[in-house]
């Protein structure tokens, strides 16, 4: 198992006329053999293509409280680019 943190921007522009970028971050989890690939093919700042299904969880932080998290389950990915 390996979890990637995979960021996805939109660009539009707000009010004033100005130009703004909105970037989401997502935790990504990967099995089996798509691990050794991912290890293999992809570096930091690579654009990839990711499909799969969501998972939500629910659990406890150190100081008690409910905490939720979304994670996307890969089914497969595209590479983008090379790596160099």
């Amino acid at each position: 198992m390996a979890t990637l943190n995979i960021a996805t921007s939109d660009y539009y522009i707000d009010n004033k006329g100005e130009r703004k970028q909105d970037t989401q971050w997502h935790r990504v989890v990967v099995f089996g053999k798509q691990v050794e690939t991912i290890e293999k093919y992809v570096d930091k700042g690579m654009q990839i293509a990711i499909s799969g299904k969501l998972k939500y969880n629910e659990y406890n932080d150190k100081d008690g409280n409910k905490r939720y998290s979304t994670d996307i389950v890969a089914n497969d990915f595209i590479l983008l680019e090379k790596k160099n």
